[in-house]
C-alpha cells in the first residue's frame, strides 16, 4: 500500500532515523532498507548538486528502499523552473520509479514542487493518483486535508503537455543543471 501522507512524525520520534552524510556515497554503502525516504537537497544550481538529481543517484536510492517503500524528493519550483521540475520526474522514472508530482505553498519560497515515488514494480501512477486524490488524513493536521491534497496534485493546463523531449539527467551528463540555470536566468 502507498504509505505517503499517512504518517506525521517529528525527527525526534523514536522510530525515525535521520542520516547526515554524503548521500551518493552513503547509499552505495548501506545495506539497510528504508520504508520512507525524504530527500531535501539544494536545487541543482551547480554540476555538483546536479549529480544528486541523476539517474544513478536515484537507482542507489531505490536500492535502499523497501519493496513497498515511498521516497519523496524536493524538486525545485514548478512555477519558476518547470523544465527542471519535470526532469526530476523523468529521471526518477528512468531509474525505475513510478512518480507523482505535487506541490505545496512554502511561505519562504512560494509554490514548491516535490515528486513522490515508489518502485515501478509495486504500483502504477494511476493507482498512486487515485489514493492521493481520495486521501483523508488519519490524524489532525493544521494544513493538510483532502482539499489540500487534491490541490497539491492538480496542475495548470500546459504544465505537462509541452511536447519537450523527456531528458534524463545522468552523472556524466547532468543536464538538469543547465535547464535549471536557464529557468532562473529568465526572471
Amino acid at each position: 500500500k502507498l504509505l505517503a501522507c499517512t504518517i506525521v512524525v517529528s525527527c525526534d520520534y523514536p522510530r525515525v532515523t535521520t542520516q547526515a552524510a554524503v548521500a551518493f556515497v552513503w547509499l552505495g554503502k548501506t545495506e539497510r532498507k528504508w520504508v520512507i525516504i525524504v530527500v531535501d537537497f539544494p536545487d541543482p544550481r551547480n554540476p555538483e548538486f546536479a549529480k544528486l538529481f541523476s539517474r544513478e543517484y536515484y537507482r542507489r536510492l531505490g536500492s535502499a528502499l523497501e519493496v513497498n517503500g515511498v521516497a519523496v524528493v524536493q524538486s525545485t519550483s514548478p512555477i519558476h523552473a518547470p523544465k527542471p521540475f519535470r526532469m526530476v520526474g523523468y529521471t526518477r522514472e528512468a531509474a525505475g520509479f513510478t512518480t507523482v508530482p505535487y506541490r505545496v505553498n512554502v511561505p519562504s519560497f512560494g509554490d514548491w514542487g516535490f515528486h513522490l515515488a515508489q518502485k515501478r514494480l509495486v504500483v502504477s501512477r494511476e493507482h498512486m493518483w487515485k489514493i492521493l486524490d481520495g486521501y483523508e488524513p488519519r490524524v489532525s493536521a493544521r494544513f493538510l486535508n483532502r482539499d489540500a491534497m487534491q490541490a497539491a496534485i492538480r496542475w495548470e493546463k500546459g504544465m505537462w503537455d509541452t511536447g519537450e523531449k523527456r531528458q534524463v539527467s545522468r552523472l556524466a551528463r547532468p543536464v538538469i543543471h543547465l535547464a535549471y540555470e536557464k529557468s532562473w536566468d529568465v526572471e
